[in-house]
């Protein structure tokens, strides 16, 4: 059997731990064996007087009350040992956390304290890291009190504005449905200055509901309740109906529409989301075109994906305002003063191309137009393949140069006489 470690052994072992071994002579106040602590601390040996008393003095002074109540808890039996965390001045100027525990070991025949014998530890690494830990734990605290109160309040917007819809499109489709009357009725036709103010009517009518359902599929969206249907779906059938749809705006706006789709090409995706998303760009590039400008329509594969383009000789984007471009209700200055609108559409199809697993990408220069891209898993792509493909942000080599990309122990109870370490 071994025999039991020495006190030197002891202290060596505990040293290498960074733990020292102090004794202090109660009556004489002698601190005895604090060489480690003091070496930790930056002091050099004879610049702090071995006593209980100097000690003291190092501990920071809101630590001290507390530092004399431990060890008067200890006195009195109310503690099994004196135990104590506090802050204690380095030479260098700053505060080092101490751990120190400590029993008394020799005690007179009255039953008054003589030795006492201990440990300290510098746990200063200790303390930093359970602050760290603290606020991050508090950090976690707060993200997941606003992440549910941001999650109530979405569901509570999403409720209030599936009921405002309703309440509005009511109305609004018994104005749009008169109005288309009054415009046709063969019996009493409108004069052709009421047939102009009619006209407004139904289009201001038509633009409301559109941006009634913008809103709506943006809540939806952030609300996790958009519902999708993908499937494998004709590129070309798909991308021309949306051009045929939009060919008479193109043409009252001067604006020619070109196409450029394969005979065969097929993109798993929502048809009726998809038909919504190239109807919002197309839309955007007659829009913000000129007189005499052109719309370009192209799709072609790319790898596992389809990559439609949308490309127009517009008035462009200035590269400052690129970033903001897909932000709900944002509109560039230019944008206020030229045309009407929310701010919603782009918020609305950036959310749809992502939630069918895709990504799409601008870029703009001003005076000269935008190519918006668009990519979606091809039909047949892998999930695997579909997800990483979303997940790039590769930027296409034929950007212009000024362009950008918008793409988120032992003894008595107590003693009889008061014994304190305070100084």
């Amino acid at each position: 059997m071994a025999a039991p470690l020495g006190i030197d052994q002891l202290r060596a072992a505990l040293r290498s731990a960074g733990t020292g071994i102090w004794e202090w002579a109660i009556d004489s106040d002698l601190l005895t064996d604090a060489d480690l602590g003091l070496e930790q601390l930056g002091y050099l040996p004879g610049e702090v007087e071995p006593t209980q008393r100097a000690w003291d003095t190092l501990i920071h002074p809101e630590d001290r009350q507390a530092n004399e109540a431990a060890f008067q808890r200890y006195l009195r039996g109310d503690r099994p040992l004196y135990e104590h965390r506090y802050r204690i001045l380095a030479k260098g100027g700053d505060w080092r956390w101490f751990e120190e525990r400590g029993q008394v070991v020799d005690w007179d025949a009255d039953g008054r304290p003589l030795r006492m014998l201990g440990t300290q530890t510098d746990v200063t690494l200790q303390m930093a890291l359970r602050e760290v830990a603290a606020e991050a734990r508090q950090r976690l605290e707060r993200a997941q009190r606003e992440v549910a109160a941001a999650q109530a309040a979405s569901l509570a917007k999403s409720e209030f504005l599936s009921r405002l819809s309703h309440e509005l499109r009511t109305p609004l489709n018994a104005v749009l449905g008169f109005t288309q009357l009054m415009e046709t009725d063969p019996r009493d036709p409108p004069t052709s200055g009421q047939g102009v103010r009619l006209k407004v009517i139904r289009e201001s009518g038509q633009h409301l509901l559109r941006m009634i359902g913008d809103l709506l599929d943006l809540s939806r969206a952030e609300g996790g309740a958009l519902v999708l249907h993908t499937e494998s779906l004709a590129v070309p059938a798909l991308a021309q109906a949306c051009l045929d749809m939009l060919q008479p705006t193109a043409a009252q706006a001067g604006v020619t529409l070109r196409p450029d789709l394969p005979a065969v090409l097929a993109v798993q995706a929502d048809p009726t989301r998809l038909r919504q998303v190239l109807l919002n760009l197309l839309g955007n590039a007659i829009k913000y075109n000129r007189r005499g400008g052109t719309v370009r329509l192209a799709a072609a594969l790319d790898g596992a994906e389809v990559c439609l383009e949308v490309q127009d000789s517009g008035i462009g984007i200035a590269a400052d305002e690129l970033p903001m471009l897909f932000d709900p209700f944002w509109r560039s200055p230019e944008a206020w003063r030229r045309h009407d609108g929310a701010g919603i559409g782009l918020a609305v199809t950036q959310t749809l191309v992502q939630a069918m697993g895709g990504r799409i990408t601008v870029h703009s220069e001003p005076g000269v137009g935008s190519v918006f891209r668009v990519w979606l898993p091809a039909a047949g792509a892998s999930a695997s393949g579909s997800a990483s493909a979303s997940a790039s942000a590769a930027t296409p080599a034929a950007t212009p140069a000024a362009s950008a990309a918008a793409a988120v122990p032992g003894g008595p109870a107590g003693p009889p006489g008061p014994i304190s370490r305070a100084s």
